[in-house]
């Protein structure tokens, strides 16, 4: 089985030179909602665990080469993989061996669907109650400690550096949940950084929040959301936006993977047009649901919604920004309702103005719902979920 194949929100490593029990534990993983990795060695089971940075392993023990000992005590020398949590299925009963080891626990083969089902409790209530570490990379000491003491007080291990190439080693020798970057590093950009990311297959999964002073042009804003989760510009209200897109990974991290696959189902295959003036705005949102397998199509103002719907008249739902030049969404949604086609189009208003009567307006103007700035990305996912089955 080829250990890359869908790369999922967790990875789950096996390691088991039995290819018949490998596929069952493979099959397993994919029903429990993961991606497995498999390893029919010792020696393989590290080089994936070092190059693909999965979030648990299921180890044999009696291999040929290097057995699960051997390679239960390479992975906890190691620091990029010390943290992974590690249960043994083996013909071995030797559970006190495997937790001295530091492992979660050990089965016994043959095993059960109940017992796999209790070794996968075990893995998540492991993740669960993991300490999250967030890497925080700025290179202005105020902006550096501001950021730590807010991330700090949401119980999160906060590791500090002033630059990129700090960050790359800090990010080579142990486990990180999350990074915040700067892009105006003194010795190397911010995209320098990302770039190494993807250059190394075990961090190019890690979710990256950008937080820049920066004017971004249209060009820099696509590079960035190809690399990066969020991308927040320094200013008014940007520290509360980057506590909320930290923990919304955080929390990510914490349930598996579960609610973006769970998303992901309700929402892939749908289309929905994104309205905004704002690039950042833009490409943020269009980051969160392509991540879901959502299809999205861009306009930045209410005439080229327009446009954009009657040349493409599959779109399941809009989600509108009101204040833009040229045509207002107010203005954009009256057209849009005017058509037939498009009279039971769900349409998501959303307004950074929190005024009374502001929703009242957007319901008369033609929305189906209304959202208020900065987004809440939960709710908004789960209203596009109810009005696309709608």
């Amino acid at each position: 089985m080829d250990g890359r194949a869908g790369e999922g929100p967790r990875r789950i490593l096996i390691v088991e030179d039995d290819p018949f029990f490998a596929s069952l534990l493979a099959d397993f993983v994919l029903a429990r909602g993961y991606t497995p990795l498999v390893a029919p060695d010792g020696e393989q089971g590290l080089q994936l665990a070092r190059l693909e940075a999965p979030h648990a392993v299921l180890l044999d023990v009696m291999m040929a080469r290097m057995d699960g000992w051997e390679v239960m005590r390479q992975l906890r020398a190691d620091p990029c993989t010390c943290h992974l949590p590690v249960h043994f299925i083996s013909c071995l009963d030797e559970i006190q061996r495997a937790r001295d080891l530091g492992a979660l626990g050990l089965v016994t083969k043959p095993v059960s669907p109940e017992q796999l089902a209790q070794v996968f409790d075990t893995i998540e209530q492991a993740w669960a109650g993991a300490l999250k570490r967030v890497l925080v990379v700025e290179d202005d000491e105020s902006q550096l400690s501001s950021l730590s003491a807010l991330l700090a007080s949401r119980e999160v291990e906060v590791v500090r550096c002033k630059s990129g190439r700090e960050a790359l080693a800090l990010l080579g020798q142990g486990h990180f949940d999350c990074m915040v970057l700067d892009l105006g590093l003194q010795d190397m950009s911010g995209y320098e950084v990302l770039e190494a990311l993807q250059a190394a297959p075990g961090l190019r999964h890690l979710p990256v929040v950008i937080h820049s002073g920066q004017d971004l042009t249209r060009e820099q804003l696509r590079m960035l959301n190809r690399y990066a989760r969020s991308v927040i510009i320094k200013g008014t209200r940007s520290a509360e936006r980057l506590l909320g897109e930290v923990q919304l990974f955080l929390h990510s991290v914490e349930q598996g993977g579960r609610a973006v696959q769970q998303e992901a189902l309700a929402l892939a295959g749908s289309k929905v047009l994104v309205v905004d003036d704002d690039m950042r705005n833009l490409f943020s949102l269009a980051s969160l649901l392509g991540e879901r397998g959502v299809q999205v199509v861009e306009a930045e103002n209410g005439l080229e919604a327009v446009d954009k719907l009657s040349e493409q008249a599959d779109i399941d739902a809009v989600l509108m920004d009101i204040m833009m030049p040229q045509m207002d969404g107010y203005q954009a949604m009256r057209r849009i309702r005017a058509d037939a086609r498009f009279r039971d189009l769900p349409i998501i208003a959303m307004t950074a103005k929190a005024m009374p009567g502001d929703h009242q307006n957007c319901l008369e103007a033609g929305a189906s719902d209304y959202l208020a700035k900065p987004i809440d990305t939960a709710q908004l996912l789960s209203l596009l979920r109810v009005w696309i089955r709608r």
